[in-house]
């Protein structure tokens, strides 16, 4: 299992666990499917947020992501930002929603990448309202 992550303290107050199978459980919100992935492939993992497309209102539904809020946290689904951010079929990635939506095509919530794993090291355990307001005691 190969795992990069730059926010322990947000790993420790998740109480993320781990697998027999050594796959870490990681609480998220919501997962988002890598075709509602938009601005920010590409860029380096270091240097780049990512977005949520949100023009197709009905796929954000169908997907559970018409509710977001600033802090929650959600797992990406086939995307690895080992070193750059990008498809890959396998890969999971968690991000926390650090911006707003926007009316431009490609942009919504952007998403500030935390922890991933190209090979299946993570698994995303939906549960509602995970959000790291509650995760730091910020409410």
């Amino acid at each position: 299992v190969t795992l990069k992550s730059c926010a322990p303290e947000l790993i420790d107050g998740l109480e993320v666990t781990t697998n027999p199978d050594g796959r870490l459980n990681v609480p998220v919100c919501a997962i988002v499917p890598p075709h509602l992935l938009g601005a920010g492939a590409g860029l380096t993992s270091e240097g780049g947020s990512l977005h949520i497309q949100s023009q197709d209102r009905a796929a954000l539904a169908e997907a559970g992501l018409d509710t977001l809020r600033l802090g929650d946290v959600v797992a990406l689904a086939d995307y690895d930002s080992s070193f750059n951010h990008g498809y890959l079929r396998g890969a999971l990635g968690i991000g926390v929603v650090g911006e707003g939506d926007s009316p431009r095509s490609g942009y919504g919530p952007g998403l500030t990448l935390v922890m991933t794993s190209m090979d299946g090291g993570i698994n995303p355990v939906v549960s509602p309202g995970v959000n790291i307001a509650d995760v730091f005691g910020l409410r």
